[in-house]
């Protein structure tokens, strides 16, 4: 799904905190689609997904106004292991 489209739903579905949560989660669940589709194996090819959703995040926040450092700020806080592990690989946050 493109950021646009992201965004269509998200003001359709009134701009509330459980619309932002359910595109946030959306994108993870692309990001785990992305690794399976890719077969993803290294941690490299991982954070090129990671980076590849991070950016359409920020394009969906230009186009909603939402933060833009939501979708890597909501991995820090749920996942944080993970985003340590993105910081230490010099993913781009």
């Amino acid at each position: 799904m493109k950021a646009k489209e992201y965004a269509q739903r998200y003001f359709d579905a009134g701009k509330t905190d459980d619309a932002l949560g359910d595109v946030w989660r959306d994108m993870v669940k692309e990001v785990t689609a992305l690794c399976e589709s890719r077969k993803a194996q290294t941690p490299a090819a991982f954070v090129a997904v990671f980076e590849e959703i991070n950016q359409k995040w920020k394009a969906f926040a230009r186009i909603t106004g939402v933060n833009p450092s939501g979708f890597s700020g909501m991995i820090e806080h749920k996942q944080p292991d993970f985003y340590r592990l993105l910081k230490q690989t010099g993913a781009r946050l």
